[in-house]
């Protein structure tokens, strides 16, 4: 029975007849983490240059409030075609990571898209992504009202 019982549990392996996990993740199946992990890429891919997400703004976007820790983990693997550079710590900084040479990159692809920096945070008010409708309008899109819009009456200066 020596041999043949190996032979016959090798055959009854759980591994033989199916193929090796591919290496790369973008080619794996989505299923648990590789499903978190597609949906972060899907949103990255849509923020427009010049603005930037939290990781914890992604989670919350994708259906997975106070997951910002599987957003660094699927940004730390993503492939090279995601705009990894404009996603940020909560504190609208650049996370700190080694080698330190991608953060400085970080922050050159930033500044090149125009992303200001004041005491080396994002100026989040300006730059934070708040959908489809933030694009090419300024994040502070308020109303304004010029002097053919005021009421009738009302006077330019108090006391006038």
């Amino acid at each position: 029975m020596g041999g043949a019982g190996r032979a016959q549990f090798r055959s009854r392996s759980p591994r033989q007849g199916k193929p090796a996990l591919p290496l790369d993740s973008r080619e794996a199946p989505p299923s648990g983490a590789g499903q978190v992990r597609a949906a972060v890429y899907r949103l990255v891919r849509r923020i427009p240059s010049g603005f930037v997400l939290t990781y914890g703004e992604i989670a919350a976007r994708i259906g997975k409030p106070g997951g910002a820790r599987a957003v660094g983990h699927a940004m730390r693997v993503c492939p090279p075609d995601i705009p990894w550079h404009r996603v940020v710590n909560s504190r609208g900084e650049i996370s700190p990571r080694a080698p330190q040479s991608g953060m400085v990159t970080q922050r050159i692809r930033l500044e090149h898209e125009g992303v200001a920096f004041r005491a080396g945070r994002i100026v989040m008010g300006r730059h934070r992504w708040r959908g489809e409708a933030s694009r090419g309008q300024p994040a502070r899109a308020g109303r304004r009202i010029s002097l053919a819009q005021r009421p009738a009456g009302a006077a330019s200066r108090p006391g006038s």
